[in-house]
């Protein structure tokens, strides 16, 4: 048989391996290469930190430091008046107390239930008010 007009074996007939392994039979199986540089990710820069402690003297200040003694006069006036006094807080804690007891005397006898369903809205009103005018 004569190979003429065929190529031999090339050409026509290559079939699926672009051009490697045999001629017919497909891709020829595995096959392995060298990798090539650009395959590889970039190693990664690693930079040394950047220590002010060091460099300091290298880089002037963009501006002058900040006088911080106006800013914590500020805020610490803004703290006082923040803050309740103690006259202030015992006056709260024994309006709590009190509004704590009417309500658990109302609810552990029989006859407050009525009173909380009537005058719910009334009694969180005046004690509301009753607040209000403890703190001003």
């Amino acid at each position: 048989m004569s190979f003429r007009g065929r190529g031999r074996g090339r050409g026509r007939g290559r079939g699926r391996g672009r051009g490697r392994g045999r001629g017919r039979g497909g891709g020829g199986g595995w096959r392995t290469r060298e990798p090539d540089p650009q395959d590889y990710p970039p190693l990664p820069l690693i930079r040394p930190i950047f220590d002010w402690s060091e460099v300091g003297s290298v880089y002037p200040q963009a501006a002058p430091l900040m006088d911080k003694t106006l800013l914590t006069q500020l805020l610490t006036k803004r703290v006082q008046e923040i803050t309740p006094s103690g006259d202030e807080q015992s006056r709260v804690q024994g309006f709590c107390s009190k509004v704590s007891t009417i309500l658990e005397n109302l609810i552990l006898t029989g006859e407050g239930e009525e009173l909380v369903r009537r005058y719910e809205v009334l009694l969180l009103v005046c004690c509301y008010r009753l607040f209000n005018s403890l703190c001003t």
